[in-house]
Protein backbone atom coordinates (compact mmCIF):
# COMPACT_ATOMS: atom_id res chain seq x y z
CA UNK A 1 0.00 0.00 0.00
CA UNK A 2 1.15 3.45 -0.85
CA UNK A 3 2.41 5.97 2.10
CA UNK A 4 1.38 9.35 1.18
CA UNK A 5 2.18 12.73 3.34
CA UNK A 6 1.14 16.24 2.85
CA UNK A 7 3.92 18.50 4.34
CA UNK A 8 7.06 18.33 6.04
CA UNK A 9 7.89 19.48 9.31
CA UNK A 10 10.42 22.56 9.60
CA UNK A 11 12.88 20.35 9.97
CA UNK A 12 12.90 18.56 7.15
CA UNK A 13 16.37 16.33 7.08
CA UNK A 14 14.76 15.03 10.03
CA UNK A 15 11.37 14.76 8.56
CA UNK A 16 12.64 13.00 5.46
CA UNK A 17 14.43 10.28 7.56
CA UNK A 18 11.12 9.69 9.31
CA UNK A 19 9.74 9.20 6.14
CA UNK A 20 12.53 6.64 4.37
CA UNK A 21 12.38 4.67 7.79
CA UNK A 22 8.95 4.27 7.58
CA UNK A 23 8.45 3.72 4.01
CA UNK A 24 6.63 6.71 2.88
CA UNK A 25 7.73 7.46 -0.28
CA UNK A 26 5.18 10.06 -1.32
CA UNK A 27 5.28 13.49 -0.32
CA UNK A 28 3.30 16.55 -1.20
CA UNK A 29 4.39 19.84 -0.90
CA UNK A 30 3.78 23.11 -1.72
CA UNK A 31 5.93 25.25 -4.29
CA UNK A 32 8.34 25.67 -2.33
CA UNK A 33 11.68 25.00 -4.34
CA UNK A 34 14.16 24.51 -1.73
CA UNK A 35 11.52 21.96 -0.22
CA UNK A 36 11.27 20.06 -3.25
CA UNK A 37 14.90 19.75 -4.24
CA UNK A 38 15.05 18.19 -0.92
CA UNK A 39 12.41 15.57 -1.07
CA UNK A 40 13.72 14.98 -4.32
CA UNK A 41 17.54 14.50 -3.49
CA UNK A 42 15.83 12.47 -0.72
CA UNK A 43 14.45 9.92 -3.22
CA UNK A 44 10.70 10.61 -2.45
CA UNK A 45 8.56 11.08 -4.95
CA UNK A 46 7.80 14.59 -4.90
CA UNK A 47 4.41 16.09 -6.07
CA UNK A 48 3.51 19.73 -6.09
CA UNK A 49 0.33 21.28 -5.24
CA UNK A 50 -1.54 24.28 -5.94
CA UNK A 51 -4.88 26.10 -5.01
CA UNK A 52 -6.99 26.67 -7.74
CA UNK A 53 -8.65 29.69 -7.42
CA UNK A 54 -7.08 31.58 -4.45
CA UNK A 55 -7.35 35.20 -4.28
CA UNK A 56 -4.71 37.60 -3.84
CA UNK A 57 -5.09 40.97 -1.90
CA UNK A 58 -4.26 43.15 -4.46
CA UNK A 59 -7.76 41.03 -6.58
CA UNK A 60 -10.62 43.56 -7.36
CA UNK A 61 -14.02 42.40 -6.04
CA UNK A 62 -15.67 41.80 -9.06
CA UNK A 63 -13.80 38.32 -8.82
CA UNK A 64 -15.00 37.14 -5.99
CA UNK A 65 -18.53 34.99 -6.02
CA UNK A 66 -22.05 36.73 -5.62
CA UNK A 67 -24.38 34.87 -3.57
CA UNK A 68 -28.09 34.33 -3.96
CA UNK A 69 -28.27 37.00 -1.42
CA UNK A 70 -26.39 39.84 -4.21
CA UNK A 71 -23.38 39.64 -1.90
CA UNK A 72 -19.54 39.34 -2.93
CA UNK A 73 -18.10 36.75 -0.85
CA UNK A 74 -15.11 34.89 -0.46
CA UNK A 75 -14.64 30.96 -0.25
CA UNK A 76 -11.69 29.08 1.45
CA UNK A 77 -9.93 31.85 -0.13
CA UNK A 78 -11.03 31.84 -3.57
CA UNK A 79 -12.21 33.39 -6.23
CA UNK A 80 -15.28 32.74 -8.27
CA UNK A 81 -14.24 29.83 -10.93
CA UNK A 82 -15.82 31.52 -13.52
CA UNK A 83 -13.97 33.93 -13.95
CA UNK A 84 -11.60 33.71 -16.99
CA UNK A 85 -8.55 35.55 -15.48
CA UNK A 86 -9.02 33.69 -12.62
CA UNK A 87 -8.98 30.45 -14.51
CA UNK A 88 -5.88 31.52 -16.54
CA UNK A 89 -3.98 32.20 -13.49
CA UNK A 90 -4.27 28.71 -12.25
CA UNK A 91 -3.33 27.19 -15.27
CA UNK A 92 -0.37 29.53 -15.48
CA UNK A 93 0.76 28.46 -11.99
CA UNK A 94 0.06 24.28 -13.18
CA UNK A 95 2.95 25.53 -15.91
CA UNK A 96 5.31 26.95 -13.74
CA UNK A 97 5.07 23.95 -10.93
CA UNK A 98 5.60 21.42 -14.57
CA UNK A 99 8.88 23.31 -15.18
CA UNK A 100 10.24 21.75 -11.48
CA UNK A 101 12.85 19.31 -12.18
CA UNK A 102 12.51 15.71 -10.42
CA UNK A 103 8.59 16.08 -9.60
CA UNK A 104 6.27 13.57 -10.36
CA UNK A 105 3.17 15.09 -11.09
CA UNK A 106 1.18 18.39 -9.58
CA UNK A 107 -1.74 17.96 -7.13
CA UNK A 108 -4.43 20.68 -7.35
CA UNK A 109 -6.62 21.73 -4.04
CA UNK A 110 -9.94 23.75 -3.95
CA UNK A 111 -10.58 23.08 -7.42
CA UNK A 112 -14.78 23.38 -6.56
CA UNK A 113 -17.08 25.65 -5.65
CA UNK A 114 -18.21 26.97 -2.05
CA UNK A 115 -18.51 24.15 0.50
CA UNK A 116 -21.59 23.95 3.47
CA UNK A 117 -18.65 25.02 5.81
CA UNK A 118 -18.43 28.59 4.40
CA UNK A 119 -22.10 29.54 5.24
CA UNK A 120 -25.53 28.54 4.19
CA UNK A 121 -25.28 32.26 1.69
CA UNK A 122 -21.88 31.91 0.41
CA UNK A 123 -22.75 27.71 -0.15
CA UNK A 124 -25.34 29.08 -2.54
CA UNK A 125 -23.19 30.71 -4.94
CA UNK A 126 -22.77 32.06 -8.34
CA UNK A 127 -24.66 33.97 -9.26
CA UNK A 128 -22.63 36.54 -11.02
CA UNK A 129 -22.13 37.85 -15.17
CA UNK A 130 -19.43 35.60 -15.94
CA UNK A 131 -21.19 32.42 -14.17
CA UNK A 132 -24.52 33.42 -16.63
CA UNK A 133 -22.45 33.93 -19.21
CA UNK A 134 -20.64 30.06 -18.57
CA UNK A 135 -24.29 28.74 -17.85
CA UNK A 136 -25.98 30.08 -20.70
CA UNK A 137 -22.99 28.91 -22.88
CA UNK A 138 -23.81 25.38 -21.51
CA UNK A 139 -27.50 25.95 -22.01
CA UNK A 140 -28.28 26.39 -18.83
CA UNK A 141 -31.45 28.44 -18.45
CA UNK A 142 -29.72 30.99 -15.90
CA UNK A 143 -32.65 32.86 -15.09
CA UNK A 144 -34.42 30.02 -13.55
CA UNK A 145 -31.36 28.41 -11.57
CA UNK A 146 -31.16 31.45 -10.53
CA UNK A 147 -35.33 31.60 -9.46
CA UNK A 148 -35.07 27.83 -8.22
CA UNK A 149 -32.02 28.42 -5.69
CA UNK A 150 -33.44 32.22 -4.46
CA UNK A 151 -36.93 29.87 -3.91
CA UNK A 152 -35.47 27.38 -1.96
CA UNK A 153 -33.54 29.73 0.09
CA UNK A 154 -36.51 32.11 0.71
CA UNK A 155 -38.17 28.51 1.49
CA UNK A 156 -36.01 27.81 4.55
CA UNK A 157 -36.70 31.34 5.82
CA UNK A 158 -40.34 31.77 5.86
CA UNK A 159 -41.40 27.93 6.98
CA UNK A 160 -39.68 28.77 10.48
CA UNK A 161 -42.67 27.55 12.39
CA UNK A 162 -43.69 24.95 10.45
CA UNK A 163 -40.82 23.15 9.52
CA UNK A 164 -39.01 23.07 13.24
CA UNK A 165 -42.61 21.82 14.03
CA UNK A 166 -42.73 19.05 11.21
CA UNK A 167 -38.97 18.08 12.21
CA UNK A 168 -39.64 17.69 16.12
CA UNK A 169 -41.91 15.11 15.07
CA UNK A 170 -39.68 13.03 13.80
CA UNK A 171 -40.27 13.55 10.04
CA UNK A 172 -37.03 14.58 8.50
CA UNK A 173 -36.95 14.72 4.69
CA UNK A 174 -36.76 11.59 2.25
CA UNK A 175 -35.42 10.52 -0.76
CA UNK A 176 -39.00 11.23 -1.68
CA UNK A 177 -39.33 14.46 -0.42
CA UNK A 178 -35.98 15.38 -1.94
CA UNK A 179 -37.23 14.41 -5.30
CA UNK A 180 -40.41 16.25 -4.88
CA UNK A 181 -38.20 19.55 -3.84
CA UNK A 182 -35.86 18.32 -7.43
CA UNK A 183 -39.57 18.05 -9.58
CA UNK A 184 -40.97 21.47 -8.59
CA UNK A 185 -37.96 23.44 -8.60
CA UNK A 186 -35.31 22.01 -11.23
CA UNK A 187 -33.38 25.05 -11.57
CA UNK A 188 -31.30 23.70 -8.09
CA UNK A 189 -30.83 19.87 -10.26
CA UNK A 190 -29.44 22.46 -13.14
CA UNK A 191 -27.48 24.73 -10.25
CA UNK A 192 -25.70 21.52 -8.85
CA UNK A 193 -25.30 20.50 -12.42
CA UNK A 194 -23.37 23.20 -13.46
CA UNK A 195 -20.92 23.51 -10.74
CA UNK A 196 -19.96 20.20 -11.80
CA UNK A 197 -19.17 20.61 -15.18
CA UNK A 198 -18.09 23.94 -14.61
CA UNK A 199 -14.87 22.00 -12.18
CA UNK A 200 -14.88 19.05 -14.64
CA UNK A 201 -14.05 21.50 -17.40
CA UNK A 202 -11.06 22.95 -15.50
CA UNK A 203 -9.59 20.14 -14.54
CA UNK A 204 -9.53 18.95 -18.03
CA UNK A 205 -7.73 22.76 -19.17
CA UNK A 206 -5.42 21.83 -16.60
CA UNK A 207 -4.51 18.20 -17.34
CA UNK A 208 -4.35 19.78 -20.84
CA UNK A 209 -1.71 22.36 -19.88
CA UNK A 210 0.02 19.92 -17.20
CA UNK A 211 0.71 17.29 -20.53
CA UNK A 212 1.65 19.91 -22.89
CA UNK A 213 4.21 20.74 -20.26
CA UNK A 214 5.61 17.77 -19.67
CA UNK A 215 4.00 14.53 -20.26
CA UNK A 216 5.04 12.59 -17.94
CA UNK A 217 3.80 14.35 -15.02
CA UNK A 218 0.83 12.97 -13.43
CA UNK A 219 -2.26 14.91 -11.97
CA UNK A 220 -3.69 14.46 -8.26
CA UNK A 221 -6.62 16.23 -6.99
CA UNK A 222 -7.98 16.98 -3.51
CA UNK A 223 -11.49 16.34 -3.45
CA UNK A 224 -14.31 16.19 -1.45
CA UNK A 225 -15.28 12.80 0.35
CA UNK A 226 -18.30 11.23 -1.56
CA UNK A 227 -20.83 11.83 0.05
CA UNK A 228 -20.21 15.56 0.07
CA UNK A 229 -18.50 16.04 -3.10
CA UNK A 230 -21.93 16.34 -5.42
CA UNK A 231 -22.33 19.68 -3.01
CA UNK A 232 -19.29 21.11 -4.47
CA UNK A 233 -19.00 20.16 -7.93
CA UNK A 234 -16.88 17.09 -7.53
CA UNK A 235 -18.61 14.44 -9.09
CA UNK A 236 -16.03 11.60 -9.28
CA UNK A 237 -17.18 10.02 -12.99
CA UNK A 238 -16.83 13.18 -14.56
CA UNK A 239 -13.36 14.03 -12.94
CA UNK A 240 -12.05 10.74 -13.62
CA UNK A 241 -11.10 10.74 -17.27
CA UNK A 242 -9.06 14.32 -16.47
CA UNK A 243 -7.24 12.83 -12.88
CA UNK A 244 -4.64 9.96 -12.24
CA UNK A 245 -4.78 10.34 -8.77
CA UNK A 246 -7.95 10.68 -6.72
CA UNK A 247 -7.08 11.85 -2.53
CA UNK A 248 -10.41 12.04 -1.13
CA UNK A 249 -10.44 14.05 1.85
CA UNK A 250 -12.61 12.11 4.73
CA UNK A 251 -11.35 14.07 7.50
CA UNK A 252 -13.72 12.71 10.72
CA UNK A 253 -12.33 14.49 13.14
CA UNK A 254 -10.97 18.19 11.97
CA UNK A 255 -10.59 21.43 13.65
CA UNK A 256 -14.77 23.61 14.42
CA UNK A 257 -15.35 25.34 11.81
CA UNK A 258 -12.85 24.27 9.28
CA UNK A 259 -13.29 23.57 5.47
CA UNK A 260 -13.88 19.75 4.23
CA UNK A 261 -13.52 17.80 7.06
CA UNK A 262 -16.79 16.08 7.93
CA UNK A 263 -17.74 17.00 10.92
CA UNK A 264 -17.28 20.75 10.67
CA UNK A 265 -18.69 20.72 6.97
CA UNK A 266 -22.05 18.48 8.72
CA UNK A 267 -22.04 20.84 11.62
CA UNK A 268 -22.20 23.48 9.53
CA UNK A 269 -25.01 22.29 7.89
CA UNK A 270 -27.11 21.64 10.63
CA UNK A 271 -26.32 24.81 12.85
CA UNK A 272 -27.72 26.58 9.47
CA UNK A 273 -30.27 24.70 8.85
CA UNK A 274 -31.59 24.82 12.75
CA UNK A 275 -31.13 28.60 12.62
CA UNK A 276 -32.71 29.71 8.73
CA UNK A 277 -35.27 27.14 9.63
CA UNK A 278 -36.23 27.34 12.74
CA UNK A 279 -35.60 23.54 13.17
CA UNK A 280 -34.47 22.33 16.69
CA UNK A 281 -31.24 21.17 16.63
CA UNK A 282 -30.93 17.64 17.21
CA UNK A 283 -33.62 17.30 14.80
CA UNK A 284 -31.38 19.54 12.43
CA UNK A 285 -28.22 17.35 13.30
CA UNK A 286 -30.65 13.83 12.65
CA UNK A 287 -31.48 15.42 9.27
CA UNK A 288 -28.31 16.30 7.75
CA UNK A 289 -27.08 12.65 8.89
CA UNK A 290 -30.20 10.96 6.89
CA UNK A 291 -29.26 13.46 3.86
CA UNK A 292 -25.70 12.36 3.86
CA UNK A 293 -26.82 8.62 4.48
CA UNK A 294 -24.37 8.23 7.71
CA UNK A 295 -27.18 8.48 10.26
CA UNK A 296 -26.56 4.96 11.01
CA UNK A 297 -23.18 5.15 12.24
CA UNK A 298 -24.11 7.54 15.16
CA UNK A 299 -25.58 6.21 18.00
CA UNK A 300 -26.17 9.99 20.01
CA UNK A 301 -27.99 12.35 16.94
CA UNK A 302 -27.09 15.31 19.02
CA UNK A 303 -25.33 18.30 17.18
CA UNK A 304 -22.00 18.27 20.03
CA UNK A 305 -21.54 14.46 18.88
CA UNK A 306 -21.56 15.55 15.19
CA UNK A 307 -19.55 18.06 15.45
CA UNK A 308 -16.60 16.58 17.69
CA UNK A 309 -16.00 13.43 15.48
CA UNK A 310 -17.49 10.90 12.98
CA UNK A 311 -16.13 7.46 14.16
CA UNK A 312 -13.41 5.69 12.11
CA UNK A 313 -16.24 3.82 10.12
CA UNK A 314 -17.22 6.60 8.36
CA UNK A 315 -13.85 6.23 6.62
CA UNK A 316 -14.07 2.96 4.95
CA UNK A 317 -17.45 3.43 4.33
CA UNK A 318 -16.27 6.78 1.98
CA UNK A 319 -13.57 5.11 0.73
CA UNK A 320 -15.49 1.89 -0.20
CA UNK A 321 -17.35 4.62 -1.96
CA UNK A 322 -14.75 6.43 -3.97
CA UNK A 323 -13.34 3.28 -4.83
CA UNK A 324 -17.08 2.49 -6.34
CA UNK A 325 -17.40 5.92 -8.62
CA UNK A 326 -13.73 4.90 -9.73
CA UNK A 327 -12.37 2.90 -12.74
CA UNK A 328 -10.16 0.54 -11.31
CA UNK A 329 -7.13 1.63 -13.01
CA UNK A 330 -7.17 4.93 -11.21
CA UNK A 331 -5.44 5.60 -8.35
CA UNK A 332 -7.06 6.10 -5.46
CA UNK A 333 -4.93 7.70 -1.65
CA UNK A 334 -7.51 9.00 0.62
CA UNK A 335 -6.33 11.38 2.86
CA UNK A 336 -7.03 11.54 6.50
CA UNK A 337 -6.85 13.86 9.52
CA UNK A 338 -3.62 12.94 11.27
CA UNK A 339 -4.33 14.09 14.43
CA UNK A 340 -7.04 11.67 15.46
CA UNK A 341 -6.62 10.09 18.84
CA UNK A 342 -8.22 6.74 16.37
CA UNK A 343 -5.35 6.79 14.38
CA UNK A 344 -4.79 3.14 13.90
CA UNK A 345 -8.18 2.26 13.31
CA UNK A 346 -8.81 5.56 10.38
CA UNK A 347 -5.58 4.06 8.91
CA UNK A 348 -6.97 0.61 9.00
CA UNK A 349 -10.26 1.68 7.58
CA UNK A 350 -8.86 3.02 4.32
CA UNK A 351 -6.76 0.59 4.00
CA UNK A 352 -10.25 -2.40 4.27
CA UNK A 353 -12.50 1.10 1.82
CA UNK A 354 -10.32 -0.74 -0.68
CA UNK A 355 -7.54 2.08 -1.34
CA UNK A 356 -3.97 2.04 -3.59
CA UNK A 357 -2.65 4.24 -0.59
CA UNK A 358 -2.96 6.56 2.50
CA UNK A 359 -1.95 10.07 2.76
CA UNK A 360 -1.50 12.23 5.99
CA UNK A 361 -2.45 15.61 6.67
CA UNK A 362 -0.27 17.08 7.80
CA UNK A 363 3.17 15.77 8.70
CA UNK A 364 4.49 18.57 11.04
CA UNK A 365 6.17 19.44 13.98
CA UNK A 366 5.34 16.71 16.75
CA UNK A 367 3.32 14.44 14.54
CA UNK A 368 5.98 11.99 14.33
CA UNK A 369 4.48 9.64 17.02
CA UNK A 370 0.76 9.43 15.78
CA UNK A 371 2.91 8.91 12.05
CA UNK A 372 4.13 6.30 13.35
CA UNK A 373 1.71 4.40 14.76
CA UNK A 374 -0.76 5.05 11.38
CA UNK A 375 1.79 3.58 9.47
CA UNK A 376 2.36 0.59 12.27
CA UNK A 377 -1.36 -0.39 12.15
CA UNK A 378 -1.35 -0.93 8.12
CA UNK A 379 -1.11 -4.46 7.09
CA UNK A 380 2.04 -3.82 4.46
Amino acid sequence: MELWVHGLPQDRTAGLETARRLGISHVVLGSNREAIDQAVEAGCSVYACTHAFGFRKEDPEHLLCLTITGERKAWFRSNCPSRPEVQERHLEKVRELAGIPGIKGVFIDGARFASPASGIETFLTCFCDACKSRAESLGFDFDRMRRDVAALYEGLRRSRGDAGREFSAGAPPSAVDLLRLAVLLPGIVDWFRFRALCTAEHIRQVRETLKSSNADLVLGMYVFTPCLSALVGQVYPLLAEHVDIFAPMIYRNGPPDSIAPLNSELARLWRDLSDVAGIEPGAAAAAVLSFVGLDGLLSEHTPEALAAALPPEVVRRETASARALLEGHIRLAPIIWLQDDEIERSARAVQSGGADGVSFFSFKEGAEALLERAVAALDR
